[in-house]
Formats: C-alpha cells, sequence, structure tokens
C-alpha cells in the first residue's frame, strides 16, 4: 500500500493544524487504498490524534534515546505512542545537521522506538556534494548500515529517501534520479532480508501537488515524505488523491 507522510516540522499551531485536519478529514473516506501519516510538532500530537478520521495515522518526528528520566525539553518514544501516535521519523537530515544525531543515536532512537511500538520511518539521503562526487550511492549504503540490524529482522520497513539539496529547496531529483536511488536502496535491503517487497521506499524532497503524480508513478516509488506541501490543505489532498488515483490502477 502507499505511504503518504506528512512532516510538519516546526510550524502550525492548534487553529490551523485543526483547520488543516479538517479538511483532510473530508477527503479520507476516499483514500482506501493508501496510508495517510501525519506527523506534527510534539506538543500537538495528541490534538490531532483526537481531531484526525481514524483512517489516518499520527507520528512523531523524533525522540530521546532513553525510555525517560531527566532530560530536560526532550520526548520519549513511549509519550509519543502515549499521545497516540503509531509512527516516528528517525534520521531526518535536520537532526542529523543541526541536532547531531549520529549512527549510535539513530540506533538508540529506533530501539526505543520499537520498544514503544511505534513503527518506524527511516531517513536517508546524500548531500549535494556527495552527489556532485558520484558517491551518493555509497553514502546512502553507509546510512541504511547505521540500522541494518532492524532492518534485517524486518522491525523497520519505511526508508524514506530524502536528498539533502532538495529539502525545502524547491529542487527535485530527476525520475530517473529518483527511480535509480529508490532502486539502489531496494537492491540493498533484499541483501539484507531477502525480499525488497518487504521494505516501502518513499520519496521526500520538495514533493508537491504540481510534481507528485510523476514521482508517485515512478518504478521503485511506494509514497512520499512531505514537507512544506503538507502544511497546505488543497496540495496534500492533491498528493493522497495521485497516490489513491495511482495505487487502484
Amino acid at each position: 500500500m502507499m505511504i503518504i507522510a506528512a512532516n510538519w516540522k516546526m510550524n502550525l499551531k492548534k487553529a490551523d493544524a485543526s483547520a488543516l485536519i479538517g479538511a483532510l478529514n473530508k477527503k479520507a473516506s476516499q483514500w482506501s487504498d493508501i496510508d495517510v501519516i501525519i506527523c506534527p510538532a510534539a506538543p500537538y500530537v495528541q490534538v490531532v490524534r483526537d481531531l484526525a478520521d481514524d483512517t489516518i495515522s499520527v507520528g512523531g518526528q523524533c525522540c530521546h534515546t532513553e525510555a525517560k528520566g531527566a532530560f530536560t525539553g526532550n520526548i520519549s518514544a513511549d509519550m509519543l505512542e502515549d499521545c497516540g501516535a503509531t509512527h516516528i521519523i528517525i534520521g531526518h537530515s535536520e537532526r542529523r545537521q543541526y541536532e547531531g544525531e549520529n549512527a549510535e543515536t539513530l540506533a538508540k532512537q529506533a530501539a526505543r522506538a520499537l520498544d514503544a511500538g511505534l513503527k518506524v520511518i527511516f531517513c536517508v539521503g546524500e548531500h549535494l556534494s556527495d552527489r556532485q562526487a558520484g558517491a551518493e550511492n555509497k553514502v546512502v549504503a553507509a546510512q541504511l548500515s547505521e540500522l541494518s540490524a532492524f532492518l534485517e529482522t524486518g522491525q523497520i520497513s519505511i526508508i524514506a529517501y530524502e536528498p539533502v539539496w532538495a529539502i525545502g529547496t524547491g529542487q527535485v531529483a530527476s525520475i530517473q534520479d529518483i527511480e535509480a536511488m529508490h532502486g539502489f536502496i531496494k537492491a540493498k535491503c533484499q541483501t539484507l532480508i531477502g525480499g525488497n517487497d518487504k521494505v516501502s521506499i518513499l520519496y521526500g524532497g520538495s514533493v508537491n501537488a504540481d510534481n507528485a503524480e510523476a514521482i508517485l508513478s515512478a518504478a521503485h516509488v511506494d509514497g512520499a515524505l512531505v514537507g512544506g506541501a503538507s502544511m497546505n490543505a488543497a496540495s496534500f489532498i492533491s498528493i493522497c488523491d495521485y497516490g489513491q488515483s495511482i495505487s487502484t490502477s
């Protein structure tokens, strides 16, 4: 089943989030062949869960490496689950860049999230300098190895490929580049778990209503992780509509 996930990042206060969810609820019954996941900022996970149609899932954007303790300002995976989250984003490039999250941190976060019963959306992606050097496959393979133990056991089955240079920039990888990288990721996963159909690969990086149909129709693409466009009701609804149409075609 195709997955359309929204990453609101540090945006949308309660009123705007409520209005957006209200618009999505009116369409939710038409999206029977896709999984729609909304990942709001942590204070609004419970709000979105309370407002959203039961067919819409809710996720967190990160969690701490520990289950609880004296970690002022942080949130645990158990807390997210207690607020109604069923999914969580781990390894987003912004967390790697701005919060210094590395392989050890990500592995601990993933373990906590899985222990809490959350489904992990694990992000990978190269910087522009990596692609210009022809090292994109090497970089992404190294990132996949960070959580290879969880991939091997099937505990993680959703990967989001987000070329860092295309996140929030308006730049989008070509369809050929997307297909090539998604095919590479599926092949790497096949060597780990013996069957690439067990992992869903989402594309993220300036996905919008104008390019979503082409991206979602591309080979090896199982959905999208949407940033800016997910905060506009009309745009996100269009993306979900494309996902539904492609899933049933």
